[in-house]
C-alpha cells in the first residue's frame, strides 16, 4: 500500500464525519458533522473538491498534449 506523504491542509473523514484543518502554527482544528443535514453540508463539500481534483488534472493532461505537438 503506497503512502500519500504529502501535506494536506485540509482533511476530510468521511468514516466519522469530520473536518480537520491544519493551521501554519501547527494548531489543527476539527469540525464534528455531527447532525443529517451538516452531513449533507460535508458530502457536498467533498463532492467540490473532488470535482475540483479532476478538473485540475483534466486541464494538465491537456496541456501536457498541447506542449507536445
Amino acid at each position: 500500500m503506497a503512502v500519500n506523504t504529502k501535506f494536506q491542509p485540509i482533511t476530510i473523514d468521511l468514516n466519522e464525519f469530520k473536518l480537520h484543518i491544519a493551521l501554519k502554527d501547527r494548531n489543527e482544528i476539527t469540525l464534528h458533522f455531527n447532525s443529517p443535514s451538516r452531513k449533507f453540508y460535508l458530502a457536498g463539500i467533498t463532492g467540490v473538491r473532488s470535482l475540483r481534483a479532476v478538473a485540475q488534472t483534466a486541464f494538465l493532461k491537456n496541456l501536457q498534449r498541447h506542449l507536445q505537438r
